[in-house]
């Protein structure tokens, strides 16, 4: 995944877009990714394995399969 890739996050069962990559917060905790969820509006920290890149493949077969 790649700064600005569509994600979705299956702990916060959510959309976002990658902000940033290999990021840290102020308190030092390492995260895989900055995502910005659409819900809420606020960027929080993730790591790869709980989120899904939202690809037109993808998109088209959850969509009209």
């Amino acid at each position: 995944m790649k700064l600005g890739d569509l994600v979705y996050d299956s702990f916060f069962c959510d959309f976002g877009i990658i902000t940033a990559v290999d990021f840290t917060t102020d308190i030092g905790t390492p995260f895989d990714y900055e995502v910005l969820y659409l819900t809420s509006g606020e960027k929080w920290g993730a790591d790869s394995s709980i989120l899904e890149l939202i690809t037109s493949e993808k998109i088209k077969d959850d969509l009209f399969t």
